[in-house]
């Protein structure tokens, strides 16, 4: 008996730690000429977000590789980016035309 509760509570460790794994994208942000700026990266339809630094790199935690990061910034377009299997992200954003 006590094996069987000892055995199923590992097997709720273990499913529990899966349910919860997270990944870290790193990467960084340019405009179009390739100059670093400073954006705000949110990780669509949570709360989780992440600014980057003054040289435009960014470091934020995902749930799964369907996340969807929305990068935006002062005077440039918003964008969105699937991050898939990447781990690191080089984005570029637009200027604004408003």
């Amino acid at each position: 008996m006590k094996r069987i509760i000892l055995f199923s509570f590992l097997l709720l460790i273990i499913a529990t730690a899966f349910t919860y794994s997270t990944r870290v994208i790193t990467g960084t942000i340019t405009d179009d000429a390739g100059k670093p700026i400073i954006a705000y990266i949110q990780v669509k339809n949570s709360q989780k977000g992440a600014s980057s630094a003054a040289d435009g790199s960014f470091k934020i935690e995902i749930a799964d590789d369907n996340a969807v990061l929305v990068v935006s910034a002062v005077g440039f377009e918003r964008k969105e980016i699937k991050v898939g299997k990447d781990d690191k992200l080089t984005i570029r954003l637009k200027a604004s035309t408003e």
